[in-house]
């Protein structure tokens, strides 16, 4: 009696330590889901280089759906705001939309709405290749060389809060 104790507890002990796993774009990663995507995060790269000094841009991600719209195709789709100074001379913050999706190879890619008059579409749909531990990176679908690499963040820092809110 002892003996099966012993091996169930072994089986419980192995089955727990078992992590959900898939292979997806560019190897072995980790299923992602939108807890792991919720938060801030400081766009770092862009194309493979760094950002210059007097250039940011911070992204706040939702993690929960949105559970009404003025639109209904936008039910469960996230919110997310958009702190930067790209392509402006002056900080400005921009809001929207974005949904986590798998295409027929499992590979995870995030795709988004700007809020605006317009609702446009992001430029172009990115693959969500990894977020290993505080970095994420995305890859444009069409074009690899164009990618983005994250990392998490506390907050967007009160500095620019200031410069875009008067508070």
């Amino acid at each position: 009696m002892r003996r099966i104790v012993n091996i169930l507890i072994i089986i419980a002990l192995a089955m727990a330590s078992c992590d959900d796993k898939h292979t997806g774009y560019g190897g072995d990663e980790d299923v992602v889901v939108y807890a792991h995507v919720a938060g801030v995060w400081q766009l770092t790269h862009m194309e493979n280089l760094p950002l210059d000094e007097d250039i940011y841009a911070y992204m706040v991600m939702e993690r929960r759906a949105m559970e009404q719209s003025g639109e209904p195709n936008q039910v469960g789709w996230r919110a997310y705001q958009l702190y930067t100074n790209l392509e402006s001379a002056y900080p400005r913050v921009s809001t929207g939309l974005y949904m986590l999706k798998t295409d027929d190879y499992d590979r995870v890619f995030i795709e988004g709405l700007w809020d605006n008059e317009f609702g446009y579409y992001w430029h172009s749909d990115y693959y969500y290749l990894s977020i290993d531990g505080d970095t994420m990176r995305w890859t444009d679908v069409n074009n690899p060389a164009n990618n983005r690499i994250y990392i998490r963040v506390e907050s967007v820092p009160d500095e620019i809060m200031d410069q875009i809110f008067v508070r």
